[in-house]
């Protein structure tokens, strides 16, 4: 009964374009759980495991198919980093809005490859739905936030432009986004 629930759940998923999470509600009410904090967990030990764990990497890229391992998945990924970044640059462009939003937030515990996926994360800026936007404008933010990567023409003409987007919510974090940016 519990698995029909389930294929139900990731069916109306797939057919709205909504990410459903499957874990039982019980684990997000446990004091001091957070989903950030969980998948910072996880993409710092498949970090430790970088080189051990690239041959996960096809079965984690399959995973980001599943609507209830799109997270995790694209956390370890980002923390295997160069290895993991096929799959993930290869998500952003998943016919599935919560595909690329997940897998952008995930992207916000990079701590290599940033340049290999900068442009791919400058395209996002442009995606036709308002929430891979604003998860593309809130990663770079917490990139220049960090002082990760520096501030180029590039990242501050893609600012500019999204303060004039058809979203409020992605006009407030691009005001957001500024500042990270460090004047030179």
């Amino acid at each position: 009964q519990e698995s029909q629930r389930n294929q139900d759940l990731r069916e109306e998923s797939l057919r709205t374009g909504q990410r459903v999470d499957l874990r039982p509600v019980e684990s997000f009410s446990k004091p001091g759980y957070s989903v950030d904090r969980y998948n910072f967990r996880l993409a710092a030990l498949f970090r430790a495991l970088r080189t051990e764990a690239g041959p996960a990497v096809p079965e984690l890229g399959r995973l980001l198919d599943e609507s209830e391992n799109i997270s995790e998945a694209a956390s370890a990924l980002v923390g295997i980093g160069k290895d993991g970044m096929g799959p993930l640059l290869a998500a952003l462009n998943h016919e599935y809005k919560y595909v690329r939003s997940f897998v952008l937030h995930a992207m916000q515990f990079l701590d290599s490859e940033l340049e290999t996926v900068l442009p791919a994360l400058l395209r996002c800026f442009n995606d036709p739905d308002p929430d891979v936007r604003s998860s593309a404008v809130w990663t770079l933010h917490s990139h220049l936030d960090a002082r990760r990567i520096l501030c180029t023409d590039e990242i501050l003409r893609g600012l500019i432009d999204r303060l004039a987007d058809s979203d409020d919510g992605v006009q407030c974090l691009s005001i957001i986004a500024f500042s990270g940016v460090v004047q030179t």
